[in-house]
């Protein structure tokens, strides 16, 4: 047997695993996990529960929302709790890898956002089991939004003010954590690694041509012609910690207060990164209305440096305009475009329903359009950060 075939056996058997252990969740196990969610010491007697799968992650991972009911003091009370079962595979076990499986475990353990005032909070852990040497599992509490999206742009301006307050501190003297287990350079990685874009010589497919309208995909191979000094000047750039994959699926806004959750990426990145997530992400996912991406752009900016000014910097705005441009292209022109490749020629691919949620899409042509508005959105970032070289 190959080594695909060996690690497609591996991951096989490591669900069959998971699915076993989830299966003999009984009384026993729940009843701490809701003792902590409900913040007493007496004992709980669950009456009731179930376990259904939520979402399945990258490595493996997979999100349950475990609910049930019970009696406290003799009083009926209902519960619910998430869990994220953490899975070891043959490629994610190094800390410095950016798919290290133990990452998130980390970050809740190390207390990364101790002392955070009036920024991004994590959410609640209701317990760490590590279940298994290969299987980790974290209680969560469940989160809720205060409202449905679309939200409004104060919000994601709101939001991007309690980035900036967090990430602030790093600025004006915190000292970045030594963490070996927090991604360096990923965001370099995730872009050289992929190769360049070859996004010319594609153009006369009809499906790629709609997915770079116009001269985006021009502009977006330009980008990638100059990398090497738009790589220069981002290594320059002031770091902080980051979350790295802050879209709207994996934040919660509730009486004012953003949580994010899914600190699988946790990483030191330069500061501005993270607006990639609450910018850019924004547009690809139909967030922003085509009509209001510059003003949704300009004001979630501005809400990022009204939270660094919170915390007392007082830096050049221009400098973590170019961070995040640049962070922008770095994350997404050349994984998207391997994406496009791989579709654009295949309609009946699988992956198109993968996309279709990714981006909040409902069918295959929805999906096409807003992808097609993100790239012509990205490739915007990649003249502007070429202006303020």
């Amino acid at each position: 047997m190959d080594s695909a075939g060996l690690s497609e056996v591996t991951g096989l058997q490591l669900m069959v695993d998971t699915h076993t252990r989830l299966d003999a969740i009984d009384a026993s196990v729940v009843a701490p996990i809701v003792s902590t969610l409900l913040d007493t010491s007496r004992p709980v007697e669950v009456t009731a529960w179930t376990c259904a799968a939520v979402a399945s992650g990258m490595g493996g991972q997979g999100v349950y929302r475990v609910s049930g009911s019970g009696l406290l003091d003799g009083e009926a009370t209902e519960w619910s709790a998430i869990l994220k079962v953490l899975r070891s595979g043959e490629e994610n076990t190094d800390p410095t890898s950016e798919t290290y499986w133990l990452r998130e475990r980390e970050a809740i353990r190390s207390g990364l956002l101790d002392g955070v005032e009036d920024g991004v909070s994590m959410p609640r852990c209701l317990a760490i089991e590590d279940i298994a040497p290969d299987e980790t599992w974290l209680w969560f509490e469940e989160l809720y939004n205060d409202m449905p999206h679309p939200w409004p742009t104060e919000t994601w301006a709101d939001i991007a003010r309690q980035f900036g307050r967090w990430q602030g501190e790093y600025l004006v003297g915190k000292p970045l954590p030594s963490h070996d287990w927090l991604c360096r350079g990923w965001l370099e990685r995730c872009f050289t690694d992929w190769g360049p874009p070859r996004l010319s010589g594609q153009l006369p497919q009809p499906v790629f041509s709609r997915l770079y309208p116009g001269d985006s995909a021009a502009r977006i191979e330009r980008f990638w012609e100059h990398r090497d000094t738009y790589l220069a000047a981002y290594r320059r750039a002031p770091l902080a910690v980051a979350h790295l994959d802050a879209h709207l699926r994996n934040l919660f806004y509730r009486g004012g207060r953003v949580v994010a959750v899914d600190w699988a990426f946790a990483s030191i990145e330069a500061a501005g990164a993270d607006l990639c997530g609450l910018i850019v992400g924004c547009v690809y996912m139909g967030e922003a209305l085509p009509a209001e991406y510059r003003e949704f752009d300009r004001a979630v900016f501005q809400g990022y440096l009204a939270g660094l000014a919170d915390v007392g910097w007082r830096g050049d705005a221009d400098a973590i305009r170019f961070s995040f441009l640049v962070a922008s292209c770095l994350r997404l022109a050349t994984v998207f475009v391997s994406t496009a490749h791989m579709l654009a020629n295949d309609l009946d691919n699988g992956f198109w329903r993968v996309m279709a949620t990714l981006l909040g899409a409902e069918d295959q042509e929805e999906t096409i359009l807003r992808w097609a508005r993100g790239n012509q959105f990205l490739a915007e970032c990649a003249d502007e950060a070429r202006s303020l070289l």
